[in-house]
């Protein structure tokens, strides 16, 4: 997890939030065990790994994301060519 999570981090801007999506389609058909197993995976990673990877994980909703990132006050850079190559 730790590795995922570094990777992904090295494309944010953000120094401090990660956005780390979870599940797919049809993942919470049975969302009491889903999120039964995330709770135990949150737990044991913030009690015994967190310390040393300073890596917090944490539920959150878009705008508390939205929130911490507007807080860290990063110039975020601006595209003006096509967002789709033309083989799209």
């Amino acid at each position: 997890m730790y590795d995922w999570v570094t990777h992904q981090a090295q494309h944010y801007l953000s120094n401090e939030n990660v956005l780390v999506l979870m599940g797919r389609d049809f993942h919470y058909m049975n969302a009491d065990m889903s999120f039964d197993s995330l709770d135990k995976m949150i737990n044991f990673w913030n009690e015994n790994h967190m310390a040393e990877t300073n890596i917090e994980f944490i539920y959150s909703t878009p705008s508390m994301y939205v929130d911490a990132i507007a807080a860290e006050n990063i110039t975020w850079p601006t595209k003006y060519d096509d967002m789709f190559p033309y083989a799209d």
